[in-house]
């Protein structure tokens, strides 16, 4: 009778388990791939803004020296700009871009374009990345917020923006 039940003893995984080993092995690559592929488009975003930054420097001499914001992307060399990773170019807007009426000589608006079709067809359309506004203050300097682009219709959503966007857009919202 012994020898008939250990005749019948599973020895090795059933179908069921390995399927369910599998399973858990797809959900966790998967997981994974989105953790990073967010990552590397933040990246990729994060390393646009900070040649946004650098801009500001020309933006802000620009001023010093004629006391007005430029007028075109010419007169600050924007249109010398060299694309780097993600970011194709800048423009120049003067005014705030979505704000009807703003001072065009103390506003402007730099605009990030960008090409994100590396990341896939969700964003092959995306052109433009966000926006660094330039607000002359009543003292001379000049305020920069960054913010999502609200008016253009293929622009990045704001969740890929990188915390220091982030961070002075959700001030702003308050």
């Amino acid at each position: 009778m012994n020898a008939l039940i250990s005749a019948h003893k599973q020895t090795g995984a059933s179908t069921a388990e390995i399927f369910t080993y599998i399973l858990i092995v797809i959900v966790a690559a998967s997981t994974a791939y989105g953790f990073y592929f967010n990552y590397s488009l933040e990246n990729a975003i994060a390393e646009a803004v900070d040649s946004g930054m650098a801009q500001k420097a020309q933006i802000e001499a620009y001023f010093e020296s004629e006391g007005v914001l430029p007028q075109t992307a010419a007169e600050v060399g924007l249109d010398e700009f060299a694309p780097v990773g993600v970011l194709r170019g800048f423009t120049w807007q003067t005014g705030a871009l979505g704000e009807p009426g703003s001072d065009t000589e103390l506003t402007g608006t730099l605009n990030a374009i960008v090409d994100l079709g590396e990341f896939g067809a969700r964003f092959e359309a995306t052109e433009s990345a966000y926006l660094l506004i330039a607000r002359v203050q009543e003292d001379g300097t000049i305020l920069w917020d960054c913010k999502a682009d609200p008016v253009t219709i293929y622009a990045l959503s704001d969740r890929y923006l990188p915390d220091t966007c982030r961070s002075a857009s959700d001030s702003e919202d308050d």
